[in-house]
Parts: structure tokens; sequence; C-alpha cells
């Protein structure tokens, strides 16, 4: 891994430091524009799901426009040079979108448990559909990965180096999950090292292929299928899901404690098999 983690300094601490102050504060304004403005659509009267999609797009548009200001303004440079380029993706990172999130929830099914249908109207089920595929999916999925996996990474690899470049932005993204939950000291502790071990696999993708799509791929198709609302695993129903696995274990490491099931030790062996055929191809490549 020697050579994937020497990087020559190219920017100040304090260019490093704004990056990720403003990159952050840039994530939390966009979001924030974009479901204000979704909101003032279905005030109008549009319906939810037409307010969800659009707040999901705005949310794509902010925040790519907030970090091209950073990129061309802090570290001086094009967004590019950050890894977002145009489209570009591999077919092991389309495989591995599905098959990571898929076989998960499917290692969940073989388990003790019932189903339950949580009732809703039409209405409902095309704005709970629409906010998982779209603002939850999509538009999370990808502004993440541009800010953590694009201007962060970037900006720290070229002040330190490729390990600070990995590790910060995923124990921030880790972090980030706090914001706003409730939870126990174990719980805690579960969620920082999944989330640290998922950002650290979201990194090895996006250095393994060139750019932020395909991690945000991978990012996207796990937020649609587990987090996003159609689809529910967990010891409780919610009652904002459209199908709802109940499970009857109460083991933390199976349920990922107050979190959830993307805390679980399930999941993280799920994220460390991904990293670690990550970095096999990266080492490939250098080899090449």
């Amino acid at each position: 891994m020697d050579k994937l983690l020497s990087t020559p300094a190219k920017i100040t601490t304090k260019q490093a430091i704004a990056t990720v102050v403003l990159a952050y504060v840039s994530l939390i304004i966009s979001q924030l524009a974009a479901v204000l403005i979704g909101q003032a659509v279905t005030v109008i009267g549009l319906p939810d799901a037409v307010g969800s999609a659009v707040s999901g797009v705005l949310y794509i548009v902010f925040a790519f426009l907030c970090v091209s200001v950073i990129c061309k303004k802090v570290i001086h440079l094009p967004v590019g040079s950050c890894r977002i380029t145009k489209l570009s993706v591999k077919p092991v990172w389309c495989i591995s979108a599905v098959i990571l999130p898929v076989l998960i929830a499917g290692v969940y099914f073989l388990m003790a448990g019932k189903w339950e249908i949580t009732p809703m109207d039409t209405g409902e089920i095309c704005y709970t559909v629409t906010d998982a595929v779209i603002f939850y999916g999509a538009a999370a999925g990808i502004v993440e990965e541009i800010i953590f996996r694009g201007v962060l990474m970037t900006a720290l690899e070229r002040r330190w180096n490729k390990y600070a470049a990995v590790i910060i932005p995923s124990v921030i993204f880790a972090l980030s999950h706090l914001i706003g939950a409730d939870l126990d000291f174990i719980s805690i502790f579960q969620l920082l090292a999944a989330g640290t071990i998922v950002g650290i696999m979201f990194s090895f993708i996006t250095y393994e292929s060139g750019n932020i799509w395909n991690s945000a791929i991978v990012h996207s198709l796990w937020n649609i299928i587990i987090v996003g609302g159609i689809l529910h695993i967990g010891v409780e129903p919610n009652r904002y899901s459209l199908f709802n696995y109940v499970l009857d274990s109460k083991s933390f490491f199976i349920t990922g404690g107050e979190f959830g099931i993307e805390a679980s030790v399930i999941a993280i062996i799920g994220y460390v098999v991904v990293s670690i055929l990550a970095f096999i191809l990266i080492k490939r490549t250098k080899k090449g």
C-alpha cells in the first residue's frame, strides 16, 4: 500500500481545514435548502412525491455548485481534479452495488422474524418510493460522495497523504450519523466503527475507479434498498416504511443496536469484504 499512500503536499493546512469545514457546511445548507423548496412545492398543491423529487434534484445541484466554489476559491483546483468527473462506471462496482445490499438483506430474511406491510394509500406509496429512490438513494449517495470522497479526500490527500485522505473523511462521515440520534454507548461505538469502515470502503472504491461515481452507485443502491423506506429490517416496524421485516433477535451484534442493521456485524462484514476487493484491484492496477 506504500505506493498508494505517498502524495506530495500541494495545499496548506489552513486550506485543508477550511475545505473540511466549508464542505460539511455546504452539505447541510444544500440539504436544508433543497428540502425547504421541495416542501414549498407541496404547499402549492403538487403531490408529496413531486416535492421529494424536486428536493433530491436540487440537493445534488446545490451541493455541486458549493463544491465547485470551494474547489476554485479554496484549493484552486477544477472539480475534475477532485474525482468529480464525467459519469464513468465500472461493471465490477455496478454488480457490487446490487450484490452487497441484496446479500445483507438475504441473510436477515433467513433469520427468525415476520413480515409486516404498512397500510398506505397510492399517494403515500408514490412518496415513499420517490423519497427512497431519488432523495435518500440517488441524491444522498451522490452528494455524500461528492463531499467526502470528492473534495474532502482530495484536499486531505494533497495536504498530507492518502492515509489521512481515507481515514479522516471516513471518521467524519461516521460522526455525522450521530447528529440527531439518541443512542446508548454501545450503539454509538458500533455506529462509529461501522460508519468508519463503510467510509473506508467507499474511499477504496473511489481510488480504484478514479472517480466518485462508482462509490456513489454503491452508496445509492445501499440507501435505496436498506435505508430509504421501501424496506425496513429491524426489531421494531417502521410506520414510514412500506415493507417491514421484524426480527425476533435482540442481539445488538445482529440488529446493529439502536441505530439499526447498517451498524450490525453482518453489515460490517459486507463492508470489509468489498473493501478487500477494492484494495486487491488497486494493488493489481499498481503492479500493472
